[in-house]
């Protein structure tokens, strides 16, 4: 019994708790509610709604905020030292971030090289946050705006043969459609230079036998066939794609460019420094000495 209560008024409460009907009923409701495994929705926002913290947000910034943008600022606690980890407000607000975070990698991973490096647009981050998110619990999606989510409700409740379930069909199909225009203008490109490549070939391969052919005096001399030529330009051909591959992986390979000059960069420099430093000694010892001759044998 609580101090602060008189015996006989705390007997009339578990009275009431143990006969009132509607009572019982709503404590049950309220003890699967936290038996849930979906957790509650707790928010930093306080009393503002979050459709009115997005409004205020993008109106300060002076641009569209992106759902999981102003998930993480309303679900994260704010930080009473620079030095202090990031805290999230609960388990299941953080675990929705990291799968919004691997979805969208996943995502960007399957677009073209040329397009992995754009923002993604609104509906796409809107579509990625409704797969992160999951299925709307009594018409509302985790972390998503309620008057946002209403006005597009009809279509995302609506079944889907893509792969992001419950997106809108439009806003999808104007994804892949993206994803296709991109991919024809790799194909094009690679295609046009495979065709630049392998008529210089031809031409090249056609001049040096003209002039193998003008040059050759002896009867027994070796020319080329046109069926050789157009032999040889298939094998060659054959390797295009491999030359296609090895450009695709150039980012990775230069990155492991310059990692190498910076670290040979910095032999250089201690290289430099060291010269610099048996110069120092050789002038604060005899020059006819061993040890002059040594140095002066590392330092050339």
């Amino acid at each position: 019994m609580p101090t602060f209560m008189l015996p006989d008024r705390w007997t009339l409460l578990l009275k009431h708790w143990s006969t009132d009907e509607t009572f019982k009923k709503r404590s049950e409701i309220g003890k699967m509610a936290r038996a849930s495994e979906k957790g509650g929705s707790l928010h930093t926002g306080g009393a503002i709604s979050q459709v009115t913290r997005k409004e205020r947000m993008e109106k300060e910034l002076g641009r569209p905020i992106a759902v999981a943008e102003m998930f993480k600022v309303t679900h994260v606690k704010k930080s009473t030292s620079p030095t202090e980890e990031e805290r999230w407000i609960e388990p299941r607000a953080q675990e929705t971030y990291d799968r919004y975070i691997r979805i969208s990698q996943e995502y960007c991973s399957t677009l073209p090289l040329e397009s992995q490096d754009k923002p993604f647009t609104q509906e796409e981050n809107e579509n990625l946050w409704k797969q992160s998110a999951g299925e709307p619990i009594r018409g509302s999606i985790y972390g998503y705006p309620e008057k946002a989510y209403q006005k597009k409700k009809s279509w995302y409740c609506g079944s889907s043969s893509s792969s992001f379930d419950g997106g809108d069909k439009e806003t999808i199909s104007a994804m892949e459609k993206r994803k296709d225009e991109a991919r024809e203008r790799v194909e094009r490109g690679v295609s046009s230079k495979q065709n630049k490549k392998k008529t210089f070939i031809i031409l090249n391969m056609s001049s040096r036998r003209s002039r193998q052919s003008s040059s050759s005096s002896s009867p027994g001399s070796s020319r080329i066939s046109d069926d050789q030529i157009i032999e040889l330009v298939s094998k060659l051909h054959q390797f295009l794609p491999e030359i296609q591959t090895r450009r695709s992986n150039k980012a990775s390979a230069t990155k492991v460019l310059q990692e190498t000059c910076n670290y040979i960069r910095s032999l250089n420099r201690e290289v430099n420094d060291l010269s610099d430093r048996l110069f120092q000694l050789l002038s604060t010892i005899d020059t006819e000495s061993p040890e002059a001759a040594i140095i002066r044998s590392l330092i050339m």
